[in-house]
């Protein structure tokens, strides 16, 4: 199976946290050690691992130890990974079918972006969680804090996203 199949950056990201390990994985016969080198150090946050220097023509060259998951293994991730989201939906559609309606939520971070690119921002996750999950109806909040009580989402601000049933206090 090949990485290109993968759908989406998340499942991009997923598969590589799978596959590649900076610090000791529990399991060391599924994963074989590698060199990396990188002059920019990715895992300069990660220092658990100490970095070793090799003299290279004269050039210091840092090296970190990246444990890589054999390659045998590697294809079950990337199938589980793409098969989320597909089971995902098929548990909203079993729930319809039983006859629960589906509501979606979303909210947009407050931010200093202007009016028109937010609403563009919240069509795209309106569409996304439509199209993804087989929401019924969704809901969405234009501008709002996560540390906010959800009661209080959208009294300031009472914009209403495009293709949806309305504001936090609309679902309320």
């Amino acid at each position: 199976m090949s990485i290109t199949l993968l759908e989406n950056h998340s499942q991009v990201i997923g598969y590589m946290n799978q596959v590649y390990l900076s610090c000791t994985p529990p399991d060391q016969k599924l994963f074989r050690e590698q060199a990396y080198v990188n002059e920019g150090d990715l895992f300069r946050n990660n220092s658990h691992h100490e970095s070793r220097k090799y003299k290279k023509n004269e050039q210091k060259t840092r090296r970190r130890l990246l444990w890589a998951l054999k390659k045998r293994h590697r294809e079950p991730i990337a199938k589980k990974l793409l098969d989320v989201g597909r089971e995902h939906k098929m548990r909203i559609e079993n729930l319809k079918k039983d006859g629960y309606q589906v509501t979606g939520y979303l909210r947009k971070s407050s931010g200093k972006g202007d009016a028109s690119m937010r609403l563009r921002l919240l069509d795209l996750m309106v569409d996304r969680l439509i199209k993804d999950s087989s929401m019924d109806m969704v809901f969405a909040s234009y501008s709002s804090s996560s540390k906010q009580p959800f009661t209080d989402h959208d009294r300031t601000d009472p914009l209403r996203a495009p293709k949806t049933l309305g504001s936090t206090q609309g679902a309320i």
